[in-house]
């Protein structure tokens, strides 16, 4: 005979209620590591924007830059605000819940730009860089130029 209980024959009140937050898994990202990614994808942009919006638009860039760093602000402000709040999901859930519908749309639609548009922007920066580097490095060592 089989004395074993099961899950099943245990009764409610017994059973342990676990509830599993997946914020516990923070505490095994270190916080330099976490700041090395965000700051890699913000330093990215900030090295070639200045040029670039200068060269589109002229001496009135640095008004156009500032808008943006403002914009950026109050969706920072928001997004500070939604975390506090713990809902799940990425930008399109914490933008839907705090802001409605149609601007989380709008917004994961520019963060789907963004990541379209700095990746071969930063990748094309980054040959530039490393062909500059290596010519440089080559000129300081009498090898002559590539």
């Amino acid at each position: 005979m089989n004395n074993r209980l099961t899950l099943n024959d245990t009764p409610v009140s017994n059973q342990a209620k676990v509830v599993v937050a997946t914020t516990v898994l923070l505490s095994f990202i270190s916080f330099w590591r976490a700041a090395a990614i965000v700051l890699n994808d913000l330093a990215s942009s900030a090295y070639y924007v200045g040029g670039i919006a200068e060269q589109a638009i002229g001496k009135s860039a640095p008004w156009f830059i500032l808008g943006v760093m403002l914009f950026s602000y109050a969706v920072r402000a928001v997004y500070v605000e939604s975390c506090a709040m713990f809902t799940r999901g990425g930008v399109y859930r914490s933008v839907k819940e705090g802001m409605g519908g149609t601007l989380a749309k709008i917004s994961v639609s520019a963060l789907m730009f963004d990541y379209i548009l700095t990746g071969p922007i930063s990748g094309v920066s980054a040959g530039q860089y490393l062909a500059g580097l290596i010519n440089d490095t080559m000129l300081h060592s009498h090898w002559g130029k590539l």
